[in-house]
């Protein structure tokens, strides 16, 4: 099977991403504020920034927690993106008032709950190539003829499998507490590595150069340079891996990641109530891990990195 449903046709060639407003990415949200409520949605306009950095400004900005921050899902950093975000018991004024570096205020408006991940209808983008080639714009309408009378496969790539393709890999090791394999599985292999620096720094790493590994990994390589700035500070692969379990019906006191860059998060249903009606057959039963929130999990992650890193994130 090819890889590409288009394979025998002619690409239109071009470099993606070469600045920010190369890649624009607009939320469309799936309901309007109502106007009232504690709750202040910001629409914001963000440059070279993810979204947990634009979470660390606001919270910086406006004294509140991260926990009390809402948003629809995380955008690129190298992207010009339109997103929005809810802060609770901030009045408009004050909102629409911020000035703050990377980050455009374009609205604020009154709701009565908080934004959650996937309150969202969709995204419109608009992404600029540059340096084409000659026919790009044929070949381009060529392509999406073929994707529109076809469809387009719904596969998974690098946003779930990680750049390097080896998320999967990195998560096994992980849970079979082989923390050197899965640092070595996060720094990657240099083969598979095609930025230049991050490939140099893999190498020194398999060497065994730690620190020159550390001053060669690119800036938004930010797991892998707080593992190495732990590595090099002499603390163990079991104590530099930050690992977050999360748990339902199996028992977190016997399975939980053990350590000082560990925690656990459960349901809020406990587990003796989820397994203990007469009858209980795990193999006859629906999912169990319902009453544990995304937020809640995405929250106890952001508090692990935290700790983990010395910094909110």
């Amino acid at each position: 099977m090819p890889r590409l449903l288009t394979g025998d046709l002619p690409g239109t060639g071009g470099l993606i991403k070469e600045a920010p407003e190369d890649f624009f990415v607009e939320e469309l949200p799936l309901y309007l504020p109502c106007g009232e409520g504690e709750h202040l949605y910001l629409t914001v306009e963000k440059r070279r920034l993810t979204t947990f950095d634009l979470m660390q400004r606001l919270t910086g900005a406006l004294g509140d927690s991260e926990r009390a921050l809402g948003y629809h899902v995380l955008k690129d950093a190298r992207a010009t993106t339109r997103q929005t975000v809810s802060v609770s018991g901030i009045p408009v004024e004050q909102g629409l008032a911020l000035r703050l570096d990377g980050i455009t205020v374009l609205s604020a408006r009154l709701h009565r709950n908080k934004l959650r991940l996937g309150h969202l209808a969709g995204n419109r983008f608009v992404i600029r190539l540059r340096q084409v080639a000659p026919d790009a714009r044929e070949s381009a309408r060529a392509v999406l003829a073929v994707l529109e009378a076809r469809g387009v496969p719904n596969r998974f790539g690098s946003q779930r499998y990680g750049t390097l393709g080896n998320s999967d890999r990195i998560g096994r090791a992980l849970l079979l507490r082989n923390y050197r394999e899965a640092i070595g599985e996060l720094i990657g292999d240099p083969e598979a590595i095609t930025h230049d620096r991050w490939r140099q720094a893999a190498r020194h790493f398999a060497a065994g150069d730690l620190r020159q590994a550390l001053a060669l990994l690119p800036g938004h390589c930010r797991n892998e340079r707080t593992l190495l700035r732990a590595l090099c500070d002499g603390k163990s692969a079991e104590e530099a891996a930050p690992t977050l379990g999360l748990f339902g019906p199996s028992p977190s006191h016997h399975y939980a990641p053990w350590g000082v860059r560990a925690a656990a998060v459960t349901t809020t249903i406990p587990y003796a109530q989820l397994v203990g009606a007469p009858g209980f057959d795990h193999r006859a039963t629906d999912n169990l891990m319902g009453s544990l929130s995304v937020d809640a999990a995405a929250a106890a992650a952001r508090e692990l990195w935290r700790r983990c890193a010395g910094r909110a994130v």
